[in-house]
């Protein structure tokens, strides 16, 4: 398979994924009315670190079956997500979800505070942000550091994770790129620029695309057994990303 023919075969998976990921939520919000359950802090980070890798993971699709390299953006938000969501996960109390709160809070009343112009008069929102932070930092709250580190202290597998994935997504972030940008034209006696060629796009968003499937099988393992306790059956959709990741991937588009 071409690295284009391999995106497209994992896209098709991931659209049957998220289908069926619709389908447990709402069955999941049937349940919690049903339940009577109450929401803990705990729960509110988690769900919404879930919703935000959904979120991410959707926009990720659209640029991957594009063959945009800059797909790697989503996926590096997606990777800092699931890492945060499995640290603030294996404290059964709210304090490490408070920690991140916190952060949270604190990130954006440095925005205001540096960028004055986008509050209100007054500095309204720094205020708030750094009210609710104050807040938040109760006693025993845990302060969480950046991504990597956390992603060490919390296990090997998640450092991992950090390690092989986070990294490799950062590079299309920033500029570690560059010299994918330059190689085309770069040693050529007759250099010609062309908008949109960069060595190995099709090749690292394929890539790519099969890492974000299995972050996502990871979640909703993750959110069967932690979130709403109901069965999201991925088993099928996993051993057909499998396969197509023994195929071997051969040049071209």
């Amino acid at each position: 398979m071409t690295p284009g023919e391999k995106i497209e075969a994992y896209a098709a998976i991931a659209e049957e994924l998220c289908a069926r990921i619709e389908e447990f939520v709402a069955h999941g919000n049937q349940d919690l009315k049903q339940s009577g359950y109450k929401l803990t802090a705990r729960d509110h980070v988690m769900i919404g670190l879930i919703l935000k890798i959904d979120s991410s993971f959707r926009a990720f699709l659209m640029d991957a079956r594009a063959q945009r390299v800059e797909s790697l953006h989503h996926l590096k938000t997606i990777v800092e997500a699931f890492i945060y969501l499995h640290v603030v996960s294996k404290d059964r109390s709210d304090l490490t979800a408070e920690g991140l709160l916190c952060k949270v809070y604190q990130e954006k009343e440095k925005f205001y505070r540096l960028n004055p112009t986008y509050d209100f008069d007054g500095g309204l929102l720094r205020l708030v942000h750094k009210t609710l932070a104050e807040l938040t930092r109760t006693e025993g709250t845990v302060s969480l550091g950046d991504v990597g580190p956390e992603a060490r202290k919390h296990s090997p597998e998640l450092g991992q994770w950090y390690e092989q994935v986070y990294r490799s997504a950062c590079e299309p972030a920033h500029v570690t790129d560059l010299l994918e940008f330059m190689e085309p034209f770069q040693f050529k006696t007759d250099p010609e620029i062309i908008i949109g060629n960069v060595t190995g796009a099709a090749f690292r968003v394929a890539t790519a695309t099969d890492q974000g499937l299995q972050l996502m099988f990871n979640l909703a393992t993750f959110a069967s057994d932690n979130v709403l306790k109901i069965r999201l059956d991925v088993d099928d959709l996993l051993q057909r990303a499998i396969a197509i990741r023994r195929e071997p991937t051969r040049s071209g588009r």
